[in-house]
């Protein structure tokens, strides 16, 4: 029975130890993963952080470019204007050119 008991606590004694390792092995995993999560999350807020800021300038010059479009529309509007209004001039100058030949001749 002696055997028995000194068998007994030697392989608790064991046991208890190998527990303890894993334990250990545990905790320094979860650690370590824990370090891991804590990094991706500051990698993937500064990734988020770059990505809404060339969103951001991307928005902005999509902007600029939808009020250049804009004003060059405008400007060409314009320029279709004055050069209708242009040719109506050069055609009545040359009327009343013709006008005055004709009465000269």
């Amino acid at each position: 029975m002696e055997n028995f008991q000194t068998t007994f606590n030697s392989n608790t004694a064991s046991a208890n130890e190998a527990l303890k390792s894993v334990g250990s092995l545990f905790k320094t995993e979860k650690t370590k993963l824990q370090e891991i999560c804590t990094g991706l999350k500051t990698v993937h807020e500064s990734f988020q952080a770059t990505i809404s800021s060339q969103i951001s300038q991307l928005k902005d010059e999509l902007i600029k470019e939808i009020n250049l479009k804009d004003s060059l529309a405008l400007k060409s509007e314009e320029t279709k204007v004055l050069s209708t209004k242009l040719e109506a001039s050069e055609k009545q100058e040359i009327g009343e050119m013709d006008v005055e030949v004709a009465a000269v001749l």
